[in-house]
């Protein structure tokens, strides 16, 4: 499943973080291509890593989907 993410949100948390390219991709297990991609909206996030996102940026996946503006933390089990 191919969730629809604003690109430049992502690059916002990245940015937000002080993370470049290559640091978030390899935290997550992505090429920096890959992470480029996602972030000018070349290609759709996964579910499975948006889920990585969520984490790597705490924030919660409604958030990252745009369902709310709310960023509240992502639960960590």
């Amino acid at each position: 499943m191919k969730t629809p993410v604003t690109p430049v949100l992502l690059k916002n948390l990245r940015r937000y973080r002080r993370l470049t390219q290559a640091e978030a991709s390899e935290a997550i297990g992505i090429s920096p291509r890959s992470c480029s991609d996602y972030e000018h909206g070349r290609r759709r996030v996964s579910l499975e890593i948006l889920i990585r996102f969520a984490r790597l940026y705490d924030v919660s996946l409604d958030y990252l989907t745009g369902a709310t503006l709310i960023r509240d933390v992502f639960p960590r089990f």
